[in-house]
């Protein structure tokens, strides 16, 4: 197909998404390089821990402490080692480049007509913003859910259940949709093999901050 049908084929609605796409992501990435103070904690963490400093210490960091767990630490590191500048735009394009996936998941899973998906994503814009102010990580774990999608598709259940733990136990309640699929497995039969994957990937990933960490624990 030449570029020129391609072109011709797209609805007012696909057009208008993309619009609201490029939009959204420029102002998320230009928004996080000026901002961005949760992301500045991750990036932050990496320094104290390539120094061989543990990462939670609340009398040297107050409030803004790393909060997350362990296992987390190594998505961070290749980020912690560029400059701060540089490593809030690497982040700033993993906040657009989530909300583009969302949004092409979300059209692929039937949502129509691509006015409605474009408008809703604009209706949200204020969400977007207020995401890439602090360079949160609420909108990469929602692209890891609709990526692996295990509520549709029983292929490689314990393999995506580990991945989707790992990621979503970022935060308790991010926890709380791997309940239902959770309860499918036990019927399946794989529970015990789920649990058993999911607790060596969490293992392997917390050694770096545990070989640095005082008693080598987490308090």
């Amino acid at each position: 197909m030449s570029l020129r049908v391609w072109i011709g084929n797209r609805t007012r609605g696909e057009w208008l998404l993309a619009l609201v796409l490029m939009a959204a992501s420029i102002a998320m990435i230009r928004t996080t390089i000026a901002n961005g103070m949760d992301f500045e904690v991750y990036w932050r963490a990496v320094h104290y821990f390539l120094r061989g400093e543990g990462i939670y210490d609340l009398s040297r960091d107050g409030p803004m402490v790393f909060k997350y767990p362990p296992w987390w630490m190594p998505l961070f590191l290749p980020l912690g080692m560029l400059p701060l500048v540089s490593a809030k735009l690497a982040w700033g394009l993993v906040e657009a480049v989530s909300l583009i996936v969302v949004a092409d998941r979300v059209r692929r899973m039937g949502v129509r007509p691509t006015i409605v998906l474009a408008l809703v994503i604009l209706g949200f814009a204020g969400l977007w913003a207020v995401h890439a102010f602090v360079g949160q990580i609420s909108l990469p774990l929602l692209m890891l859910g609709l990526l692996l999608n295990p509520w549709t598709s029983s292929d490689r259940a314990v393999p995506k259940f580990a991945l989707l733990a790992w990621a979503f136990s970022a935060k308790v309640f991010t926890l709380f949709p791997l309940v239902p699929w959770s309860a499918g497995l036990l019927r399946g039969g794989r529970w015990g093999r789920a649990i058993l994957v999911t607790g060596v990937l969490l293992f392997i990933l917390s050694l770096p901050v545990l070989s640095v960490t005082q008693g080598h624990s987490v308090p």
